[in-house]
């Protein structure tokens, strides 16, 4: 969804909120003009007011999920009580929470802010009320601000997309913030407690690009051996990581190692 299908959606909610002269059902059928007919099929929304703590808006749950707006609450989302139903696939909901907490500390330190195109993309599990697993890619906006900029609501646009991965993916789309992808992946560390140098991190994705050692070494002007002890030093951490989370994923060799990397979002492999 680009940006500006987002200002037509968010005008056309904020005037639904209000008294507008436009009919309630005239606005929803522009809605769903702009759901379905610009941006595709599978798709819902949701708009989350941070002080109420709640949904105060849902659209197409129903229609997608089987769920009623009173069983799609924040609790269901994040698998809380006192919510009976949790909607997030159990193997993903720590990382969905995680990264949601990321978010809002970067939103909170004013990194964002500055434009209302920026958007949190976060892909993963959920399962459905007849309990079928699906993928859905959720872009989370800034809705509403208060008179000093401070978010006050945020919308999200669900889409269910092919199930074709096991990892939960992360992106932040941002317009004036060349930094932010990196605060996310440092503070993601911090609160795994997760430590990995820049060398190491450098290491990891040219092994990723199916370089050897000793193209690396060359690469990096450093010797083989270095390169082997970095490889050595994360995976020793990894496994340390793994052996206390009690987590049954031995790490053996450089696939298990990318797998971790991509698992825990340790860092984008992405080459900007």
């Amino acid at each position: 969804m680009n940006y500006n299908e987002v200002v037509v959606l968010r005008k056309l909610l904020t005037d639904q909120f209000s008294k507008s002269s436009l009919a309630k059902n005239k606005q929803v059928k522009s809605i769903s003009d702009l759901i379905n007919g610009i941006t595709g099929i599978n798709k819902f929304i949701t708009v989350y007011h941070f002080k109420q703590k709640k949904f105060i808006y849902h659209y197409q749950i129903h229609d997608i999920l089987g769920y009623t707006d009173n069983e799609f609450t924040i609790e269901a989302v994040n698998n809380s009580n006192p919510s009976p139903i949790h909607v997030i696939h159990p193997d993903d909901i720590e990382h969905k929470l995680r990264y949601d907490l990321i978010l809002y500390q970067i939103l909170a330190d004013g990194v964002t802010i500055s434009s209302l195109a920026d958007n949190y993309e976060i892909s993963l599990r959920i399962i459905d009320k007849e309990n079928n697993i699906k993928r859905v890619k959720r872009q989370s906006y800034i809705f509403e601000t208060d008179k000093n900029g401070v978010p006050t609501s945020q919308l999200d646009i669900w889409k269910v997309i092919p199930n074709d991965h096991p990892y939960v993916k992360v992106q932040l789309h941002h317009s004036t913030n060349e930094m932010v992808d990196e605060y996310f992946y440092k503070k993601n560390r911090t609160l795994l407690n997760f430590e990995i140098s820049n060398r190491q991190i450098e290491i990891l994705k040219l092994r990723n690009q199916r370089l050897d050692n000793k193209s690396i070494a060359q690469k990096l002007h450093i010797s083989v051996k270095t390169v082997e002890n970095h490889i050595h030093n994360v995976k020793k951490k990894m496994q340390e990581f793994c052996d206390k989370r009690k987590v049954t994923e031995p790490i053996y060799n450089m696939n298990d190692m990318l797998h971790f990397v991509r698992k825990y979002n340790i860092f984008s492999f992405v080459v900007t």
